[in-house]
């Protein structure tokens, strides 16, 4: 529709074959930037209704546009053996932004701020396959960190770039 507002989703599918799919929408009376999840256990077919993601101290005071677009990343548990990490990263006004969860996206830790910054970019790898199961590794792609703010940010293969 012309009047939509959702941009940015990102997929992600779990062992049990559950998929999730977060997006950027501000359709909110407040028309504020806010995160949602929703997950489809039939391969698609239907999905839940919308859970929000992001933290809402992430925007205090600052209205507008504060989110970045957001990635979805699943990843074994460090806790519990053969259990998944959903790990949704995004832009804030701080940084770059990680939440995870431990319920199928069910609920989330408070947010952690992976890199502080107003520009930010962060390149996810898989799980190193050492004998033990260990969650997905984030790094810094230095020349997007070093980016001054408003600069056009282009990310390496396999990295993606956020700009609040």
């Amino acid at each position: 529709p012309a009047n939509d507002t959702r941009r940015a989703p990102s997929l992600a599918r779990d062992r049990k074959g559950i998929l999730y799919a977060t997006w950027l929408d501000t359709t909110n009376e407040e028309r504020e930037p806010r995160i949602w999840l929703a997950r489809s256990r039939d391969g698609g077919a239907t999905w839940s209704e919308p859970d929000r993601v992001d933290d809402v101290a992430d925007c205090v005071n600052l209205g507008g546009d504060c989110l970045g677009e957001p990635t979805i990343v699943i990843g074994p548990n460090p806790e519990t053996k053969g259990d998944e990490v959903v790990y949704v990263l995004y832009g804030a006004a701080d940084g770059l932004r990680v939440r995870s969860s431990r319920d199928e996206g069910a609920t989330f830790r408070a947010a952690v701020t992976a890199l502080p910054g107003t520009v930010a970019s962060a390149e996810v790898a898989a799980p190193t396959t050492t004998g033990k199961e260990s969650a997905p590794s984030f790094a810094v792609n230095a020349a997007c960190a070093a980016a001054s703010s408003g600069s056009a940010c282009s990310p390496n293969a396999g990295s993606r770039c956020s700009q609040t």
